[in-house]
């Protein structure tokens, strides 16, 4: 790809409605979590809003490429103009070159600040959420959530669609060398795209009374903040001992290489790729099973979580047992309100999490002494 002035100015445009889609979803994730007074879909807000940051560094720093590559031009015109015949002023082009020498400071001190600002932004969320967990899990205050689980499902899904749509769109364009810093937009956006998922599933989950999923996401969501909080932090420090090749754009610290596999889960299948052949020592994925089994992986795994759901609605009740099925956590009855026993045999539920099911010793007589019993004979001693 030519990489001019209008390369750098097609980034510039897509990094620049990437932050007007971070702050759409932050502030209407913040939005709904506040006016439906519903926990998981604030910490979510509260990832998105961090996003912003990284959106907004990307479109300074494509934008001052953009300048940088008019100001190249214009120099390049200049020289052409005056035949190629040597001048006074060509020994100090670089001074006087002010784009390309903000450019070098903003990739020198910008992006490291940005970097670290995210960092601290996403550890003190981090730990003013987990705080909140821990009132919740303590009881000194109430887990909010909302009653309007439909529109909780349809506003997470829709958005995580969107997020997943832009990162793998984004990370196509990263592919290309003037663009690769958009990888750490992509990478934030399917990080948008994991949270918001995971708040789906746990609000699906909450239609049947099982509030465990959704409170296990609210704490799963300041695990990944930290996690990528202590990522950046590496990643600046492993950027001051890299070393600096000319004409190379450093990558950002932000640039999370762990959520670009899912932005781009090709060059994971790659690395796996390359890892077997490796191994081997001959090119195995070339072969014919191998390439066979690439083609039904996903008809095996589906195959396979069917099998394990189709195990899960049989429990096997021994002859000195008997089940109860439990739905939210309480006895499923019989239509006179009674609960619903099952002796020896196969008992059929709902996989899990809609149902479990309680197994009970029915035939084991079991004592309780009330009164201390003396078990060993001793000997006794007279005055």
């Amino acid at each position: 790809m030519r990489t001019d002035h209008y390369a750098y100015q097609r980034a510039t445009r897509i990094a620049a409605f990437g932050l007007t889609l971070q702050a759409v979803i932050g502030l209407g994730l913040f939005w709904f979590g506040f006016a439906a007074e519903d926990e998981a879909f604030r910490f979510a807000s509260y990832y998105a809003l961090c996003g912003l940051i990284v959106w907004l560094g990307l479109v300074i720093v494509f934008h001052q490429h953009k300048l940088e590559r008019l100001e190249a031009l214009e120099e390049d015109e200049l020289a052409a103009a005056r035949g190629g015949s040597a001048s006074m002023f060509d020994s100090v082009a670089d001074e006087t070159r002010v784009a390309a020498r903000r450019l070098g400071l903003m990739h020198k001190w910008l992006m490291p600040a940005l970097s670290l600002l995210l960092a601290i932004a996403l550890g003190g969320l981090a730990a003013l959420m987990f705080s909140r967990m821990k009132a919740v899990y303590g009881h000194a205050d109430e887990f909010a959530r909302t009653e309007e689980t439909g529109w909780g499902v349809a506003v997470s899904l829709g958005l995580t669609v969107i997020c997943f749509i832009f990162s793998r769109f984004i990370a196509g364009m990263a592919k290309q060398h003037a663009w690769q810093n958009l990888r750490g937009g992509a990478s934030i956006m399917v990080g948008n795209a994991i949270v918001l998922f995971a708040v789906a599933v746990g609000v699906i989950f909450s239609f049947w009374g099982n509030f465990s999923v959704l409170i296990g996401v609210c704490w799963a969501i300041p695990c990944l903040m930290a996690l990528q909080a202590a990522e950046i932090v590496l990643n600046f420090i492993l950027n001051l001992y890299r070393p600096r090749i000319p004409g190379e754009v450093p990558r950002p610290a932000f640039d999370s290489k762990i959520l670009s596999l899912f932005a781009a889960p090709d060059s994971l299948v790659r690395s796996l790729n390359e890892a077997v052949n490796y191994q081997f020592g001959f090119d195995v994925t070339s072969s014919w099973g191998y390439q066979l089994l690439l083609r039904s992986f996903v008809w095996l795994v589906a195959l396979g979580v069917i099998s394990l759901l189709l195990l899960n609605t049989m429990v096997i009740v021994e002859p000195y047992q008997q089940a109860v099925r439990l739905r939210g956590g309480a006895m499923v009855t019989d239509p006179d309100g009674q609960p619903r026993l099952y002796g020896s045999g196969i008992m059929r539920k709902r996989p899990w999490p809609f149902e479990t099911a309680d197994l009970f010793d029915v035939t084991t007589i079991r004592t309780l002494p009330l009164t201390a019993q003396q078990r060993t004979q001793r000997d006794v001693n007279l005055w």
